[in-house]
C-alpha cells in the first residue's frame, strides 16, 4: 500500500482557545488547551520541546 493510499484515524475534537489578561474581549494573550491544560501558543521559552515533556 503506497502511503497515500493509507486511512489516517484524526482526533475529531475541535482545539480550545481562549485570551486573557487583555483589555477587552479582541486583545490578549493567546492559550490553547492542550492535553488538558492551557498553553501559551507564543512563549519565550527557548527549550520549547521539553516543556511538553
Amino acid at each position: 500500500m503506497l502511503p497515500y493510499q493509507q486511512m489516517l484515524d484524526y482526533d475529531e475534537t475541535r482545539p480550545e482557545f481562549r485570551l486573557i489578561d487583555g483589555p477587552s474581549v479582541r486583545q490578549g494573550k493567546l492559550q490553547v488547551r492542550f492535553r488538558d491544560r492551557w498553553r501559551s501558543v507564543c512563549t519565550q521559552l527557548t527549550k520549547y520541546g521539553e516543556f511538553f515533556r
